[in-house]
Parts: C-alpha cells; sequence; structure tokens
C-alpha cells in the first residue's frame, strides 16, 4: 500500500488533537442515589432487627407471665364454689380483669389463682367461674358459656388436668341428695340431629365421650368420703340471695362416690324426650327418629308424651307412680344417670382441639331430683350439695398431691 503524505497524516493528528479538547469534560458520577440506598437498607435493617427484638421479647414476656400447665377447677356458677375459696385452705387470690391475659380479659370470667406442691414442685392452681350474664346478672350457666371458658382455659393456660365441678339432677330411686359423682361417659342429651339418610348426623348428636382412667381417683374419693369429714365454718355472706345466715358449716354428706352416666342440655328440667334419649343411650342403640321397634313402637313424642305428659308437669304429691315407671326403665345399673347443663360441652372442646393433652375429671353432686320441682329442689339443696362438692375436690386435689397428675 502506499504511504499516505505526511502533510495529511500531520492534519489528521491536528484534528483529532482539537476535536478531543473540545468534547466536553465527562461529569463525575454522582453518588449521592448510592448512599441514600445503603442508608436506607441500613436504617432498615436496624428498624427490623429492633422491631423483631421487641416482638420476640413481648412474645417471650407475655407467655412467661402466663404460667400454664397445673389444675384449673372450673364452674358454671359462684354458688358453686365460694365454699372451696371461702375456707381458706388454698389461699386463693382474685385475679382482677385488668390482670388477666389479654386473650381472655373480655370474656368476663371470674379467675382466682392459688398454688399447689406435687412431687415437690410447685404448681398453678386456678378456679375459673364463666361469669355473668351482662344484661341479667345471672350466672353464664349452660352449653355455650361452658364450651366458650372450656376453650380459653385451655389456649391460655393448658392445663394439665381439669376439674369441672357443679350441681346435677339425678333419679331419686338411684341417688341421695349430696350424692357426689365422677363422670365416666358424658353426652350431650338435647342435641337430637336425626335426619334420614344422612349419615353421622344422629352419632354426631349423640356421640358419648368416656374416661376410662379415673378408678384409682374413684376408689380415693370413695375411701375418703366414708371418713365423713366435715369442712368446717366457712363464711357464706358474699353470696347474696341464697342463704339466710351468714355462716354455715357445710358438711360431707357423702357416703361414696360411684361413676355416673352424664348428661347435658340447655334446660334445667328433663323432657319425656330427653328420657327417651336416655334410654337408648343406656341400650347402646342408636338415635332414630321413630325409635326402637321393639321397645318404643310409636314416634319419639308419642311415646314420651304417654311416658310424662309435657302438659301435666310433676308436682311432689302423687309421684309414685311416676317414680315405679322410671324404675321399670331404668332399672338397676352400675352407671347412674345425671341430668346437668355443661359437662359435654366441657368434653367436647377439649376432645375437638388437636394437640390437646388436658385430662378432664368431671366431678357433680346431686341437688334435685328429676320430674320433682327441680328449680325449688336446687336451692333448698345448693347449701348441702355444696359442701360435699368442696369437700371432694379439697380430696381429689390431695389425690394429685400424693399420686401426681399422671395418676389418670
Amino acid at each position: 500500500m502506499p504511504n499516505a503524505p505526511k502533510a495529511d497524516v500531520a492534519i489528521d493528528i491536528r484534528e483529532s488533537i482539537v476535536s478531543m479538547n473540545e468534547r466536553p469534560a465527562r461529569k463525575p458520577r454522582c453518588c449521592l442515589s448510592r448512599c441514600a440506598l445503603v442508608l436506607l437498607v441500613l436504617l432498615g435493617l436496624i428498624f427490623g432487627l429492633s422491631f423483631g427484638y421487641l416482638l420476640v421479647h413481648w412474645i417471650t414476656t407475655t407467655s412467661a407471665s402466663v404460667e400454664q400447665g397445673g389444675i384449673v377447677l372450673m364452674y358454671a356458677m359462684m354458688q358453686e364454689a365460694s365454699s372451696l375459696i371461702e375456707m381458706g385452705k388454698y389461699d386463693f387470690k382474685r385475679v382482677e380483669v385488668a390482670d388477666q391475659p389479654e386473650a381472655i380479659k373480655e370474656l368476663g370470667l371470674t379467675i382466682f389463682e392459688s398454688r399447689l406442691d406435687i412431687n415437690q414442685k410447685s404448681i398453678p392452681l386456678r378456679l375459673v367461674q364463666a361469669g355473668s350474664h351482662k344484661a341479667t346478672g345471672f350466672a353464664n350457666v349452660a352449653i355455650e358459656p361452658a364450651a366458650v371458658m372450656t376453650y380459653a382455659v385451655q389456649s391460655v393456660y393448658k392445663p394439665d388436668v381439669i376439674l369441672e365441678i357443679g350441681a346435677t339432677g339425678a333419679f331419686e330411686h338411684t341417688s341421695e341428695i349430696a350424692q357426689v359423682y365422677i363422670g365416666k361417659e358424658v353426652q350431650y342429651l338435647d342435641r337430637r340431629i336425626a335426619i334420614p339418610g344422612c349419615q353421622g348426623a344422629a352419632e354426631y348428636g349423640q356421640r358419648q365421650i368416656t374416661y376410662n382412667n379415673l378408678e384409682p381417683l374413684r376408689a380415693y374419693l370413695d375411701k375418703k368420703a366414708k371418713q365423713g369429714k366435715d369442712i368446717g365454718l366457712v363464711d357464706i355472706a358474699g353470696v347474696p340471695g341464697l342463704y339466710e345466715q351468714g355462716k354455715a358449716v357445710l358438711k360431707h354428706h357423702v357416703k361414696q362416690v360411684k361413676f355416673a352416666r352424664i348428661f347435658t342440655g340447655n334446660s334445667l328440667d328433663l323432657t319425656g324426650e330427653d328420657l327417651y334419649t336416655m334410654k337408648v343411650s343406656q341400650n347402646s342403640k342408636k338415635f332414630t327418629l321413630e325409635g326402637d321397634g321393639n321397645m318404643f313402637p310409636k314416634s319419639i313424642r308419642d311415646w314420651a308424651n304417654e311416658f310424662y305428659p309435657l302438659s301435666n308437669p310433676i308436682e311432689d304429691d302423687g309421684v309414685s307412680e311416676w317414680r315405679e315407671n322410671i324404675e321399670a326403665l331404668f332399672g338397676p345399673n352400675d352407671l347412674h344417670n345425671l341430668k346437668e347443663m355443661e359437662a359435654a360441652a366441657v368434653a367436647s372442646t377439649i376432645d375437638r382441639m388437636e394437640g390437646c393433652k388436658t385430662k378432664v375429671v368431671f366431678i357433680k353432686g346431686v341437688t334435685d331430683h328429676l320430674f320433682k320441682a327441680t328449680g325449688a329442689m336446687f336451692m333448698q339443696n345448693l347449701l348441702k350439695c355444696q359442701g360435699a362438692l368442696s369437700q371432694t375436690v379439697v380430696d381429689a386435689l390431695q389425690f394429685f398431691e400424693e399420686e401426681g397428675l399422671e395418676a389418670i
């Protein structure tokens, strides 16, 4: 290739130099955006770590302030629990609403706390009552309050053992007033869902929950009952409207402690339909709308009204005929039949909570005989039954103190 003239090369070099000199100078890249980004990342990291620390701290301190485990005594009415509190044996301290755990303080529960020594270890002992109805002031009895209270207690306190304690009705030919029972089988009484062709409906409504691990406790309580101890003088002035006297000696009254089949319904009384449910349950037969063809050829309502006319409530006088009918209907049974308003709700709530290891014991004292003046008998015998229940609870707690929580 022929060489380019030197003059042309010199001109090209000069033009290149001029072009470079005339090109605007490149500005230095701004670091502001990078610095801001780094700063924001650092601030976010600091804030996140701080928030996480505070959250973990709040959770741990909150859970630490609510000691879990131990024993919870659950009652529907304060009138059933007052003597146990007033006797002073366990030094119960009331937990004011402001000091209750956040998860349950809006439920209106009445909570007392104490301590119990088991196997040389101090565990929490709590007494929880369902509170009072805001509009009427009456105690929150029956199924819904019992289920809510059970869920709250289990969710927050996660006790090792729940003792569900309260009054019950029973048949006169099997049970004396203030007789104490331990629930071996528990089921709803008035949850009748007989839908032909709907699989599982009847079983869901009438399913029994059975407790097979309570014989050591029952035998212990039976032994204690035969000793006939009295609670002693208890101040009951804080229970207005129940008793005229301010103090009373609450006697044990219990001769023995038996197992029972507990039926739960939302009403204090017992209807003929309820009686039918009891009979079907006792014979382990599935509940059907038309009843059993051999035993009950008529429909439930026809049979029930014939046995127990709902329009003709039974009074205290002239009940011998009905008593004979009931005795013939049920006869002697190793499991006596009780009618109350909370147990099945407690049992089914615990039963459906996944992973729940809480053990449940139902302690029931007889205040009234079914098919008699139930409400009047309840008020008349509540003081006597309260003494029996409270002493039985004391004996039950002593059983756990001696044998440990794993004894049932």
